[in-house]
């Protein structure tokens, strides 16, 4: 029987309730797998917690197996961190900690941050969002590009990364851009909590039909590659 481990944004999906992340958890718990957290996901989850939320995040929190980090745990995750800063990939010392109890212990992680983890010895689920609802908002018409709510963030590439969006109109090459973040924000960043699909002008053309509160439909094809974008 597989037993998980939970990234960080796992957890707030689920406690957000994001419907995919919901049924997933819910589908592993009843199935009997083990399912859990480490001090470092505790530590991330606390520090974005709101007052209101400090009870059915701690209810959720206690519910999970405990993973602790030990000196042979952190040694592990050092000697990561320092073998892909060698390779020109700068890893943070939360996802290498994460990562070596993952594989400490036999587990899988449960996350849709795929590159902030490239060991290849690391098994890894992620929970794909298969379809990201939008409202048009009245910016959306003027300025050409769409914003992605927060619940949505981790679905998408980071900054400037290019991917494909399929419409009506053809496959546009286009990018998550912001344009409240700093010049020399880093390409690839997540940092963006204003995050919009840029290069949409000939789309948003091509439909003067569009209103304010009308719903589209981003359809994830191929996780931070390819997606397909529909007017509801």
């Amino acid at each position: 029987m597989t037993n998980y481990l939970l990234d960080t944004t796992a957890i707030i999906d689920f406690l957000r309730g994001r419907k995919d992340a919901v049924d997933f958890l819910t589908k592993i718990a009843s199935e009997g797998s083990a399912v859990g957290c480490c001090p470092i996901n505790i530590a991330e989850v606390y520090a974005g917690m709101k007052e209101n939320e400090r009870q059915v995040t701690k209810k959720f929190l206690d519910s999970l197996e405990y993973y602790e980090v030990t000196r042979n745990l952190a040694e592990l995750a050092g000697e990561y961190k320092r073998e892909y800063a060698v390779k020109g990939i700068t890893l943070s010392l939360s996802d290498v900690i994460i990562a070596a109890v993952t594989i400490s212990n036999n587990l899988t992680l449960v996350t849709d941050n795929l590159r902030h983890y490239p060991m290849p010895e690391l098994n890894i689920k992620q929970i794909e969002a298969s379809m990201l609802l939008i409202t048009v908002k009245p910016a959306y018409l003027r300025y050409k590009y769409i914003h992605i709510p927060q619940e949505y963030r981790s679905q998408l590439p980071g900054f400037k990364i290019p991917f494909e969006l399929e419409t009506d109109r053809g496959v546009f090459q286009v990018y998550i851009g912001d344009a409240n973040l700093p010049a020399n924000l880093s390409q690839g960043s997540m940092q963006s909590k204003n995050a919009e699909i840029r290069r949409l002008g000939e789309w948003f053309r091509a439909h003067p039909e569009l209103k304010v509160e009308d719903k589209l439909i981003i359809e994830v094809i191929e996780p931070m590659k390819r997606y397909r974008l529909k007017i509801a």
